[in-house]
Parts: C-alpha cells; sequence; structure tokens
C-alpha cells in the first residue's frame, strides 16, 4: 500500500515496528520551557536516529492548563505508558518524577538508559528515516 500527501509517496509496506522509546527527565525542577525544549531536542535525535517516541513533556503543560491533575494521578499515567514502551532514556538533571519513572521501568525489566550511544548498541532500531528539513517555528 502507497499513500501520496503533498506530492511524497509513502511505502507503508516497507514500515516496521521499532522501539518505543519513554524519555523521562525534569519538567518542574528548574526552568520549565528550557526542560521542555531539550526534552523534545531528545526526542528528535531518537525519531531520527529511527526510534518511535513518547515524550510526557510535549503534553504535560498543556493538559495541565485545561485540566489540572494532581502529582499521583500524573505518575500512574506516565507509569501506564511506561508500560507499553520498550525503554526509557534518563534525560540528565535532577527531578523525583523522572527518578520514580526510573524506578518503575526497572522494577518491571523495562531497560533504562542514560546514554544514546548504549541504547542504539542494546537495542538498534530496525530502519531509519530522514524527515525534511523544514524551517522550525520560533517560539
Amino acid at each position: 500500500m502507497t499513500i501520496t500527501v503533498d506530492g511524497s509517496t509513502l511505502d507503508v509496506r516497507r514500515l516496521r515496528r521499532v522501539p518505543l522509546i519513554y524519555v523521562s527527565g525534569p519538567l518542574t525542577t528548574g526552568h520549565m520551557t528550557s526542560n521542555i525544549r531539550s526534552a523534545l531536542e531528545i526526542a528528535h535525535d531518537l525519531m531520527l536516529r529511527g526510534y518511535v517516541v513518547i515524550v510526557p513533556h510535549e503534553k504535560a503543560l498543556l493538559m495541565e492548563m485545561l485540566h489540572p491533575m494532581s502529582y499521583v494521578d500524573w505518575l500512574r499515567y506516565d507509569f501506564r505508558r511506561i508500560l507499553a514502551c520498550d525503554a526509557v532514556y534518563r534525560m540528565p538533571g535532577e527531578s523525583r518524577g523522572a527518578d520514580l519513572e526510573v524506578r518503575f521501568a526497572k522494577s518491571r525489566g523495562i531497560p533504562v538508559f542514560d546514554s544514546l550511544v548504549e541504547l542504539e548498541k542494546k537495542m538498534p532500531p530496525i530502519d531509519t528515516y530522514r524527515p525534511k528539513r523544514r524551517k522550525a517555528a520560533r517560539i
């Protein structure tokens, strides 16, 4: 099956399941905007390496503005997302929540990495893609 969008053709028959990585790191400790940007930069790097990523930072701020939840409810939700993942990537930086996510992942036998090199070595992506570069929006 092929899909054509905006003049580009995607042959979806060639797509294969790749490891799903949960990006864990500081959000509210330190400067929140900088933490979100760092998480998204790491997520982009992982995407370019061929992984699929879950970045809790990308929705937490907006969801919290619309539908505030308790810290425990956020942890419960994130733990469920971790259960769906093949591994956790732990960003540098102090974070009580990220430390709890790492502890939870390890208790469930989900590997945790703090190095992209180690992640690629132990859990290589099946295939990679290179998205076309577009100019980033200024925020």
